[in-house]
């Protein structure tokens, strides 16, 4: 099966590897990205450099978006130098899965300028539908109704948000979604929440984390981009609880493949 845009990705790569022959090792990323993009022009090859577009919902800005080039309005090159050695992370691939995702491209080069030979990643990207995997959303019969309600308004607010935006983002993205799309359906909430550490009775210090706390009975934690939720944010999730005497926490994950959705107690 050929490669996906393998022609173009032929080409990229003769050109960046030419960046790199003409100015050596040792440069910083922008000194690479301005070559390249001249490199770019010289052969003819349409680029955008750094298009910024921001991302928002009912008219609020949630995040901007500025990859580093995108070629022939179909390619996103993301460019690097990593001097610690270690390579490409999952930081860089969720970056690059980002900007594809919202500039609707298929396809991104990976770019790292730090080696003795450039690396160069390819890093496809595929919608996937959209699926709620909600198994674990049985709501324990004493609850109120209110806190029935809200926990239901939260489950519609996370699908309302996949169906319009789809998998794929950070958690900070998500969150900024859920934040906007909770307002406007009427539920309160707080966030910046600082959840007490206690030593034997005693309050020794406050750690701030990501979650909401709406209608000031029900804890929120929002993560993306996990198969599933890690035992760390289940236990962080559960430590807060019991730390600020609420009676419900609801995780919600955007993963690579699902929405999923999760009651603690």
């Amino acid at each position: 099966m050929p490669l996906l845009y393998e022609e173009e990705t032929y080409r990229l790569r003769r050109i960046i590897f030419q960046v790199r022959n003409e100015l050596g090792p040792g440069w910083l990323e922008q000194i690479y990205h301005q070559a390249l993009y001249r490199a770019l022009k010289d052969e003819n090859v349409p680029a955008l450099s750094k298009p910024r577009r921001m991302l928002r919902h009912h008219q609020t800005d949630i995040h901007l978006f500025e990859p580093d080039l995108i070629v022939w309005d179909k390619i996103i090159l993301e460019l690097k130098v990593l001097s610690n050695g270690r390579g490409f992370t999952g930081e860089h691939f969720a970056q690059i899965i980002h900007y594809l995702k919202f500039f609707q491209k298929r396809l991104g080069l990976l770019i790292d300028f730090a080696p003795d030979k450039v690396r160069i990643k390819r890093v496809i990207w595929q919608p996937r539908p959209f699926i709620v995997n909600d198994n674990s959303f049985d709501l324990p019969g004493y609850l109120s109704t209110t806190v029935k309600s809200a926990i239901q308004t939260i489950r519609q607010t996370a699908e309302s948000i996949g169906q319009q935006f789809g998998l794929g983002y950070s958690d900070v993205i998500y969150r900024e979604l859920m934040k906007v799309e909770l307002s406007r359906r009427g539920l309160h909430f707080r966030n910046n929440i600082e959840a007490p550490a206690i030593w034997k009775d005693t309050v020794i210090a406050y750690q701030r984390t990501p979650f909401f706390i709406l209608d000031e009975q029900i804890l929120l934690h929002t993560i993306a981009l996990s198969n599933s939720p890690s035992s760390y944010e289940l236990a962080r999730l559960r430590r807060a609880l019991q730390n600020l005497a609420l009676p419900i926490g609801v995780l919600v994950n955007f993963s690579y493949r699902q929405l999923q959705l999760f009651t603690i107690l």
